[in-house]
């Protein structure tokens, strides 16, 4: 079975590659249950959101802005003070994946504690259904 040190490294690494954080939210409430889920849920998420910021910002944001330019599309910016309110409402939306909204909001230049503390805040809560679902299925 896995422990918690290698599900946590999986925690971190995975969804930076594109992998379902619900999937690892579920795997991780069946696997620990809701409490211990959580608090290896909660500093995965802050690490790969500052991984996401860095990556995002260093080594997408100029090939981001060249792709989209093909298509005469630009990243909009968000409006001065709206910045957290910008980057909460799109990690709450449903559809897009998580990665993708991390790697986006990063290259649309939105300041990192905006960012961050949006992004916190709304994948705990999403992450927590998963982590609830998966505690209840275990039962």
């Amino acid at each position: 079975t896995l422990g918690p040190w290698p599900a946590f490294a999986a925690l971190v690494i995975l969804p930076l590659v594109g992998f379902p954080l619900s999937v690892l939210a579920l795997a991780a409430g069946l696997r620990f249950g809701l409490g211990p889920a959580l608090l290896l849920m909660a500093p995965a998420l802050a690490l790969h959101l500052l991984l996401s910021y860095v990556a995002g910002r260093r080594w997408l944001t100029a090939p981001l802005h060249r792709w989209l330019a093909r298509y005469d599309f630009k990243i909009p910016r968000a409006p001065d003070g709206e910045a957290f309110a910008v980057a909460l409402l799109v990690n709450l939306v449903p559809g897009p994946p998580y990665f993708a909204k991390n790697y986006l909001l990063a290259a649309a230049d939105l300041p990192f504690r905006a960012y961050f503390f949006a992004g916190l805040v709304a994948n705990l809560l999403n992450t927590s259904m998963g982590i609830l679902a998966g505690d209840f299925s275990a039962r």
